[in-house]
């Protein structure tokens, strides 16, 4: 999987998920400052917040060496600089496992979770390659090209109870 929401979003989302045994990767590379784009004091109280609970997971066996990896990113690392201090990044392929180091982890498919009002569910009409970040199309298509599935859906940080239409069955 891959969490691109905010930063504190996708942490969240990460440990939800570690509960059911995936093993988060943070990839919240922002140099904290007070002027700074990226707002990155949040994300690191909400890794702090959580520290304990993760250090449970792993002593109780949740998370392990094999477990299926979970990419925590933060979908408001870039910016427009202004008079802000520009401690915006960007991720190119280099970042992530290819599609053959995928592979030979047993991965042929891969979530991608952004900040949509999907609730999670995989949705016909929303598996397109525009609802990733610029900086990840690159990475992605690479991995669709190589016989990786990649499919999308999100979550909506604050729902309203949206009425959405029933999602494909896998």
């Amino acid at each position: 999987m891959v969490l691109d929401s905010g930063g504190t979003h996708s942490v969240a989302m990460a440990v939800k998920l570690a509960k059911s045994g995936y093993q988060p990767i943070v990839m919240l590379d922002a140099i904290v400052h007070p002027k700074g784009i990226v707002r990155a004091e949040q994300d690191l109280a909400v890794l702090l917040y959580f520290a304990v609970e993760m250090e449970k997971l792993k002593t109780e066996g949740k998370i392990t060496n094999t477990s299926p990896p979970v990419f925590v990113l933060d979908c408001h690392r870039t910016g427009f600089c202004g008079s802000l201090f520009d401690n915006s990044y960007k991720f190119t392929n280099k970042d992530f496992p290819n599609a053959k180091e995928l592979k030979a982890n047993s991965i042929t498919c891969v979530v991608y979770l952004n900040e949509t009002a999907q609730n999670g569910y995989i949705l016909p009409d929303f598996q397109a390659i525009d609802r990733v970040s610029d900086d990840l199309q690159p990475l992605i298509m690479d991995w669709q090209a190589n016989g990786i599935q990649v499919l999308y859906s999100g979550v909506d940080p604050w729902p309203n109870d949206p009425q959405l239409p029933k999602p494909i069955e896998l």
